[in-house]
């Protein structure tokens, strides 16, 4: 969860990510898109159906909100540290 907070750090910076890129399980990539409030984000499944999705979709601050409201309950629920 460290690395997905890291990567929505950098995402709400203006930076495009790429989480869990090179390892065996799906691939999650997001470009920002200068001109507009959206962002195309590709899932790339190299290990189990060799599938590439592509979708444009809009990304409002209060997607960031709730992502990181989200992402506060998964480390109260696990009690996760930050070693």
């Amino acid at each position: 969860m460290r690395q997905w907070q890291q990567a929505l750090d950098s995402l709400d910076a203006g930076q495009d990510i790429a989480w869990r890129e090179g390892r065996r399980a799906p691939w999650l990539f997001i470009e920002l898109d200068e001109d507009d409030d959206r962002c195309q984000i590709t899932i790339k499944d190299y290990s189990m159906s060799l599938t590439t999705v592509t979708v444009t979709v809009p990304l409002a601050d209060a997607w960031f909100d709730d992502a990181y409201r989200r992402l506060d309950l998964v480390w109260e629920t696990w009690s996760m540290t930050e070693d």
